[in-house]
């Protein structure tokens, strides 16, 4: 019973069909679904509720190269047909003649599937009895996707099941058990009369007072109880002895060596020379054992196999196998048991559960709440936000491009769980047949190649690797896999190993040395500039103006708002993966040449209106973040040792990108940029670096550009002076914001009116001593620095400390005047800082002067 199931994902599967407690979206992303190959695919993955809150809450700050493809190239749904939890682990894979259904207790996860101690029942639609029990889990599904009631899913399984005709048939006694309509201990123990030889038990959770456990000992009575536990089962210990102590049995404890975790679940009896077995998904609980889910809401949702056995082969489904690939059985002492701790599941809870929300053709957005909400409630992605009427947002939601979206009050406060938004026509053209494998980027429509932009992406697409997922390894990667390799590095090495079979990589390898840039990946794209003038901007041209403006031919095409959407949402992967370090499996430089390649790109969308002048200037935020170095997070460059650093930025010197890349950061921060500070503070840390490794460099080239953009005449001087400025500027509120997360004090800049002379007050919270928290020098010499001024005062609960350079300052604390023992100068400042020495350490107090 034990299989592995990931050998189940190959490209012959036009179904794949999935049950799971807990969900690992990056692992199905980027390992397992790109080996159900190409379209037509149904892929539906169907996931505890709650546990889909927690796959889904932080996907947000996940690596940006794990670009969520769920709800657009496969349906991803929480599930909560009961109050219990949801949880079946099956995975179907079939097409119109055969199939393999996987049924066991390992989750849609990297340990579930690969790595933990699992078990599953393999059953092959070309075996009979096999085929009966396929049929089994067939008609449950039926049941379930009922219960579920979700348009969504309804619709994909009816299309599951013409894919897999064979799927419908007769359903007959088979090893397929669930507990849907009759508790799983009931059918495994029909025809068993106690008392029965000898029970056997494994499980990771079981009550807390182990009355699952008890239950089944009342029922079977056996003669001889074996445990086997594995490391850190969920169980109060003692309660669980109390139940083997006082079933009369004799009780055989055992281990394992090394102690593991074991998160495969077996129940085994023996009764004359019979045996028989249960595995899949239930635990020892009452919840999993004792409740059947169509009848009685606090019962789990599970499902499993029955075998029946000899008595030597239910022994035998017990032991692992042995040292040296496996782990040995060892007996255990009571001890052990006893110190065992019950530990309640942890999970996400939110008041309102969000069960899928779905993009409408005008823009809106429809939603599916589980209870409808009274009160005045707003869908939000974290930045937009869309007022709801009933479960449909009142007008097309602010942000086109949003993946994750969420129930919010009026505060703004998180309400609900998220969910990834359906795109239902991608969703149905996923179901559809494809043409040429690999002839258009992911996310792009065969409609749109007909078009200039989509014959720009296409062109790019046929000469670049943008994004390691949309590659044919990614695809292939675990066809060659060794099913028998642990390796950590095996992945990696077989993918810089599959790679070489793409025919653009040659490209790549071409660059760094005595080799330009342009001389190498994009020979032929230069060569394509005849057809597409100024793709990839590699000469100074005069270019067409962006909507709007009086300048410039303009073009007489424009994309529609649908593919708009689709083109913001690949370049956006695109230029996030620049940070991706998979690229450079292909060739050290390969972000390098993809950075160039990239800003062309940019360049044409915006000078011939392919994208809104505001979704260009966040692709040049996200381009120049993943490249050079993000508020929170490294670029590529910044990766890089130093050497391979210097490297890189002489490859890119080679080419006209930072000539490129100057012009477009410039008009996207020049002065009549009226939301500039939404994203001006983000991009810094992206443009100091920039201007000082030579990213960004302005020439005559620039000049032209910036006037095809934007209608202004600046020199290379200017436009450097600008992206300058733009990499220092602060205002008061960010002043306050950077220095209080640096010196971890609530720091504000405020507008109190004292003498003239001090330039600068600050207050710095409640509870802060001005004379002993060495932190507040610091505060007083930024300040200073930052107004540009000789004097300063700070203030925290009433007490104010007055700084004025060249003069002792004064101090008034819980009503004591404090003087220093000497002048202030910014030197002593300095000084004071480097030792961490606070201003108590100058101070006297004029006692005379207390009052």
């Amino acid at each position: 019973m034990t299989v592995r199931v990931v050998t189940g994902f190959e490209r012959r599967w036009s179904v794949f069909w999935a049950t799971t407690y807990t969900f690992e979206l990056p692992f199905f992303e980027s390992f397992l679904l790109p080996r159900l190959g190409e379209p037509p695919l149904n892929a539906t993955v169907l996931i505890d509720a709650h546990r889909h809150a927690d796959a889904l809450q932080d996907l947000t700050i996940d690596t940006p190269w794990r670009g969520a493809r769920a709800n657009r190239d496969y349906l991803m749904r929480g599930v909560a047909p009961t109050n219990g939890a949801f949880h079946p682990k099956t995975f179907l894979f079939a097409s119109e003649r055969t199939g393999l259904l996987f049924v066991g207790s390992g989750n849609l996860t990297m340990g579930g599937l690969e790595t933990g101690k699992e078990l599953f029942s393999r059953f092959d639609a070309a075996d009979t009895a096999d085929l009966r029990a396929i049929r089994g889990w067939r008609a449950w599904m039926d049941d379930l996707v009922a219960a579920v009631d979700d348009p969504a899913v309804r619709d994909r399984w009816r299309d599951a099941q013409v894919r897999a005709p064979w799927l419908v048939g007769p359903v007959e006694p088979g090893a397929f058990v669930s507990n849907w309509r009759r508790p799983l201990l009931d059918t495994f123990l029909d025809g068993i009369i106690g008392p029965v030889d000898e029970l056997h038990l494994t499980a990771p959770f079981y009550d807390e007072k182990a009355a699952a456990v008890r239950e089944i000992v009342a029922r079977t009575q056996p003669r001889r109880i074996d445990l086997l536990l594995g490391r850190g089962a969920s169980v109060h210990g003692p309660a669980l002895l109390d139940v083997l102590s006082e079933s009369g049995a004799r009780v055989a404890l055992h281990g394992l060596d090394p102690d593991t975790y074991v998160h495969g679940k077996l129940l085994g009896v023996v009764w004359g020379d019979r045996g028989r077995v249960l595995s899949g998904s239930a635990n020892l609980s009452t919840a999993a054992l004792l409740r059947a889910a169509a009848v009685d809401q606090r019962a789990n949702v599970e499902c499993g196999s029955i075998a029946d056995l000899d008595p030597q082969s239910v022994r035998s489904a017990f032991e692992p196998p042995p040292p040296p690939a496996g782990l040995a059985v060892v007996g255990r002492d009571a001890d052990a048991i006893g110190s065992l701790r019950f530990a309640p599941s942890e999970e996400r809870r939110f008041g309102v559960h969000l069960r899928s929300a779905a993009w409408l053709d005008d823009g809106r957005i429809r939603v599916d709440l589980a209870v409808p909400v009274s009160n005045t409630v707003r869908l939000s992605n974290g930045e937009s936000v869309g007022d709801l009427d009933g479960t449909t947002t009142v007008v097309p939601f602010p942000d086109d491009t949003s993946r994750l979206v969420w129930v919010i009050d009026e505060s703004g406060t998180q309400l609900s769980n998220k969910v990834a938004i359906d795109e239902p026509a991608r969703l149905r053209a996923i179901l559809e047949e494809r043409g040429e494998d690999g002839a258009r980027p992911a996310g792009i429509e065969a409609a749109d190649l007909e078009t200039p932009v989509g014959q720009m992406l296409a062109r790019l697409h046929a000469a670049c690797i943008f994004d390691f997922d949309e590659t044919p390894t990614a695809r292939r990667i675990a066809h060659a896999a060794d099913s028998e390799s642990e390796d950590p590095d095996f992945w990696d090495r077989l993918a810089r190993e599959d790679l070489r079979q793409d025919p653009r990589v040659a490209r790549y390898l071409q660059l760094g040395g005595d080799t330009p840039l342009l001389d190498g990946i994009f020979l032929d794209i230069a060569r394509m500039l005849e057809m597409v003038p100024g793709l990839l901007s590699l000469h100074p041209v005069e270019v067409a103006s962006s909507p709007g403006t009086e300048h410039g031919t303009g073009t007489a095409w424009t994309p529609d708002r649908k593919l708009q959407v689709r083109l913001f949402n690949l370049l956006e992967r695109w230029c996030a993966a620049l940070s991706d370090p998979r690229l450079q499996w292909i060739s050290p430089l390969t972000p390098v040449a993809n950075f160039a390649a990239l800003v062309g790109a940019l360049r044409e969308c915006w000078s011939q209106g392919y994208l809104p002048e505001h979704r260009v200037v966040a692709l040049v935020g996200v381009l120049m973040s993943a490249f050079v170095r993000g508020e929170r997070r490294p670029g590529f460059l910044t990766q890089l040792a130093d050497e391979d650093r210097s490297s890189a930025l002489a490859t890119l010197a080679t080419s006209a990108a930072p000539s490129v890349a100057a012009a477009l950061v410039f008009v996207a921060v020049r002065t009549s940029q009226k939301d500039l500070l939404t994203y001006l503070f983000a991009w810094q840390p992206a443009l100091a670096d920039g201007l000082a490794s030579g990213v960004l460099r302005a020439d005559e080239y620039s000049s032209a550009l910036v006037h095809g953009l934007s209608g202004l005449t600046m020199s290379p001087a200017a436009i450097m002076e600008r992206i300058r400025w733009a990499s220092t500027y602060l205002d008061d509120a960010r002043w306050s914001e950077t220095i209080s997360r640096e010196m971890g004090l609530p720091i504000a800049l405020t507008t109190r009116h004292f003498a003239a002379k001090f330039g600068a007050t600050v207050s710095v919270g409640s509870g802060v001593d001005l004379l002993g928290d060495a932190r507040v020098v610091e505060v007083v010499r930024r300040a200073i620095a930052y107004r540009k001024t000789d004097g300063c005062i700070v203030e925290s609960d009433g007490n104010r400390l007055s700084i004025q350079l060249l003069d002792t300052f004064v101090a008034r604390v819980d009503a004591v005047t404090v003087e220093s023992d000497g002048i202030i100068t910014i030197e002593r400042l300095e000084a004071m800082v480097a030792s961490g020495a606070p201003f108590s350490e100058l101070a006297w107090t004029d006692e005379n002067v207390a009052s």
